[in-house]
């Protein structure tokens, strides 16, 4: 009975030990792509992205300026950069400004994945634009804020949670959040 007991403290102290043991050291890269977009009244914004957060103002009157920032986690500065390089960002300009990320890891059998323990990425927006602009935004596996917004509206948050302001005038709007959370401060009419 006591070789049991024994054992059983043994093996306990030490899976608690290599449960401690810290994770090996990741390095990370970034890489930021900038652009600004001129502004008409038929001008439309749609944004397609995974892994990683966007974040809408609606301040600036007459253009829409977007920062990008990929943020690359590997065990390697090497690794870390090549990871970042390997991630596009499709960008369409002119009335219709389409935004659409792209690439990183796969496995072997061409599925995307972001859920290696050795490599680690993210895919965030920063968006400036007028609160006019129709926009249509789909964002998976991150979080979704959009400011003031008084126009058409499309937006799809899956595995994340959507903060919005204030949104005006609920027609042309489709709102979906699946395995998130919404918070809306104000919806009117007018």
């Amino acid at each position: 009975m006591e070789y049991w007991i024994y054992k059983y403290l043994v093996l306990t102290a030490l899976g608690l030990s290599l449960g401690s043991m810290p994770a090996p050291a990741q390095v990370q890269k970034e890489r930021k792509i900038t652009k600004s977009f001129p502004v008409s009244q038929v001008t439309t914004l749609s944004i397609y992205n995974k892994y990683g957060k966007v974040h809408i103002n609606t301040n600036s009157p007459s253009e829409i300026k977007v920062e990008v920032t990929i943020v690359a986690q590997a065990s390697s500065a090497e690794k870390a950069q090549s990871l970042a390089e390997s991630i596009e960002i499709q960008i369409t300009g002119g009335t219709n400004i389409i935004l659409k990320s792209e690439g990183g890891p796969t496995s072997r059998f061409g599925i995307p994945m972001n859920n290696s323990r050795k490599t680690d990425y993210e895919i965030n927006y920063l968006v400036s634009m007028p609160k006019t602009v129709a926009l249509t935004l789909k964002n998976s596996f991150g979080d979704v804020y959009l400011a003031d917004h008084q126009s058409k509206l499309n937006l799809n948050v899956g595995y994340g949670s959507l903060k919005t302001a204030r949104i005006s005038g609920l027609e042309d709007k489709y709102i979906k959040v699946s395995f998130g959370s919404a918070v809306h401060r104000l919806y009117s009419a007018g």
